[in-house]
């Protein structure tokens, strides 16, 4: 039973620290913001869609479309952020997240399993996974923090 808390505590550390990260990638999205496309692209690429598919759209060209224009999702801004605060580790960063093989043991992966409550508590296989795991999102966290706070500073320089 001791246990069983510490792998409780063990999943909710992780998916704590997973959120930091991705209010990091916000405070990086804020401070450098990620081009955007301006609303007469915008309408270019729903009409171009429009016309691809003969103008009759499924859910799920509704939703790639939506994806694709109005609000890519994380990963595209995860990646930015990863740039401006990480630089050249930006790649191998965003491979432990997105891309990692096996694919259940990325870390965004495994943030998805805790949060959806897929993973299984009691099998010590996961808590070996997680534990194994946890220090990769750890320096990742850190890292983009001291990002975070060295693109503040040149964002502050600039303005002055």
């Amino acid at each position: 039973m001791l246990l069983e808390h510490h792998r409780a505590d063990q999943l909710a550390v992780y998916a704590g620290y997973w959120n930091a990260f991705e209010c990091l990638v916000e405070a990086a999205d804020a401070l450098a913001p990620r081009a955007r496309l301006p609303r007469a692209a915008k309408v270019e690429a729903i009409n171009a869609r429009l016309a691809q598919t003969g103008g009759s759209l499924t859910p799920g060209d509704i939703a790639a479309l939506y994806r694709e224009v109005v609000d890519p999702g994380l990963r595209p801004k995860a990646e930015h952020a990863l740039h401006l605060c990480v630089g050249d580790k930006a790649e191998h960063c965003a491979k432990e997240c997105f891309d990692y093989e096996p694919v259940d043991r990325g870390l965004y992966a495994i943030r998805n399993s805790i949060n959806h409550g897929t993973v299984d508590v009691d099998d010590p296989e996961t808590a070996m996974i997680i534990e194994a795991r946890f220090p990769e999102l750890w320096s990742l966290v850190f890292s983009m923090l001291g990002g975070v706070l060295q693109l503040n500073l040149r964002q502050k320089a600039s303005s002055s």
